[in-house]
């Protein structure tokens, strides 16, 4: 899996570019940011990518509880 990481940067404290292996979090590969930009941000352990799936669920969620609400108050009204 880490052969299609060979040209992903990020940087390192001393502010100098290293390359970066993905990292899993239960078994799955959370390095889809490294993938499609080839840059990783998080220094490729995943947190900016669960954070990114995390926010995206809420919305999704707020959204779906939004459109249930107006379909209820159109009903009643």
């Amino acid at each position: 899996m880490a052969e299609h990481l060979t040209n992903c940067l990020t940087l390192d404290d001393n502010l100098e570019y290293k390359q970066v292996t993905p990292r899993t979090h239960g078994g799955t590969a959370v390095d889809f940011i490294e993938r499609w930009f080839g840059v990783s941000p998080d220094g490729g352990d995943g947190t900016l990518e669960l954070l990114y799936l995390g926010v995206g669920a809420l919305i999704v969620f707020a959204l779906l509880r939004w459109i249930v609400h107006r379909l209820r108050y159109r009903r009643a009204g």
